[in-house]
């Protein structure tokens, strides 16, 4: 009972935006319009994802699943609390998603944007496929994907991008050596102490 009516509280928040949003429905984009359908017509081609789901992505499927919609919004029952969506989902995107990303930058074909289902207006544009590769390569170097999530200069982010690979490698090759070094110390112990 409580699920269904969680359900129905955040369809109803859904269409009460739509209904706001519709004075902002000719918005002036910098990418091209989608040929001025209606408002409940782009909704209806949307889709809700949770944070679960999208953690369980990788940011290839994720970008797949923006190329398919007109809009994705992030929050589903979960992640709903009151009149606030919980869009954090730390730890995603992945690292290993880094090369993907990379060479998606200059990817001008449509996707959708993100939004969440308790914003005041609702995007009825398309961004780029570039311009949400490097939103998620923000994610990665904050930590943490969010609808909030803020991007630094463009440049300074591929930098770091193209050199997080290699600090990765050193890390991680670091810690293989550490752990070999902590094995062969136990099993001279083991040795001596079964010599004793």
């Amino acid at each position: 009972m409580i699920r269904s009516i969680k359900q129905i509280i955040s369809k109803g928040v859904i269409v009460l935006l739509a209904i706001v949003s519709m004075a902002a429905f000719n918005t002036n984009a910098d990418t091209p319009p989608h040929n001025q359908e209606s408002i409940y017509e782009w909704i209806a081609r949307g889709k809700s994802l949770s944070r679960k789901e999208i953690k369980a992505m990788s940011a290839e499927e994720f970008i797949g699943v923006l190329k398919k919609h007109t809009l994705v919004w992030i929050g589903k029952d979960e992640d709903i609390k009151g009149l606030s969506v919980n869009t954090e989902i730390p730890g995603w995107p992945s690292k290993n998603d880094i090369p993907y990303l990379l060479s998606q930058l200059d990817n001008k074909e449509r996707c959708a944007k993100m939004a969440s289902p308790v914003f005041s207006t609702i995007p009825t544009d398309f961004t780029t496929v570039g311009e949400q590769a490097l939103y998620l390569l923000a994610a990665i170097k904050q930590g943490e994907y969010s609808l909030g999530v803020k991007r630094e200069d463009k440049e300074s982010l591929i930098r770091w991008a193209k050199q997080e690979p290699t600090r990765m490698w050193i890390t991680n090759t670091l810690l293989v050596i550490f752990v070999s070094i902590g094995l062969i110390a136990a099993l001279l112990t083991i040795k001596k102490y079964r010599q004793c």
